[in-house]
């Protein structure tokens, strides 16, 4: 695999499980942890009070915020090649729809990418805001955008379990354990919101109720599934044959 390839996301099953996906989940994780360690103790970081940008603030942690920065820009741009792959096997079944979750993907790739320069800091004032506000911003229009493009991409995926004449390309038991758990987060979340809504609870919320215990479980959800993907895409999908 050269890089055109990896560029464009044209290599094979076997580079996508044992060099793309463990590459992408190594450095993401390994620059996080960094983060972690190099947050001051005495702040006493908890995923149930604190966001994952908490990790690349400049003021709290002025010895790690970078490494936040570094392993959520490589997150963005490692991704691109993978939502290409994707693309390029899905397209033979439903081109209208991978193109439309291709869009969603891509367009998230560059908000992830900015996710990491224009951190949460609220020192600094951009667009007559603070940064940190504009941060949220771009971090919901990110990841927003990527959980976008996971959706559409199941639409291929069911048109070719339930329309295709003959054997299914995909496992569907992994399939939908895949997006189960894209679904649980998502509507974890959801309701954590909205109970806290109802009942006026402050930010970011006690226990299972918490913003930013959801976030964190939807980063490792996400992560999830690339991982599962790797592995329920064929090399090789082909034209879909309707049912007579």
């Amino acid at each position: 695999m050269n890089l055109k390839n990896y560029i464009t996301g044209n290599f094979s099953k076997r580079e996508f499980t044992h060099i793309v996906i463990p590459a992408l989940l190594i450095s993401f994780f390994s620059f996080l942890f960094l983060a972690w360690v190099f947050f001051p103790p005495e702040l006493n970081y908890n995923i149930f009070k604190n966001s994952i940008s908490h990790l690349g603030s400049k003021e709290d942690s002025p010895n790690g915020w970078y490494f936040f920065s570094i392993a959520i820009m490589i997150w963005g741009i490692q991704l691109i090649p993978i939502i290409l792959y994707i693309h390029r096997r899905l397209k033979n079944i439903c081109k209208f729809t991978t193109t439309i979750g291709t869009f969603f993907g891509l367009l998230g790739c560059i908000f992830v990418f900015f996710i990491g320069i224009i951190i949460d800091d609220s020192s600094i004032i951009i667009f007559d805001a603070e940064m940190s506000r504009v941060h949220v911003i771009v971090a919901a229009i990110g990841m927003g955008s990527i959980g976008v493009c996971i959706l559409f991409y199941y639409f291929p995926i069911f048109k070719d379990t339930f329309f295709k004449r003959g054997n299914r390309q995909f496992p569907f038991v992994w399939v939908t354990i895949a997006y189960t758990l894209i679904l649980f987060g998502g509507f974890g979340m959801g309701i954590a919101e909205l109970i806290k809504a109802q009942q006026d609870i402050g930010w970011p919320g006690p226990g299972f109720l918490s913003f930013t215990f959801w976030e964190w479980a939807l980063m490792i959800i996400f992560n999830i599934f690339l991982s599962m993907a790797s592995f329920f895409l064929p090399e090789e999908v082909q034209m879909l044959k309707d049912k007579n």
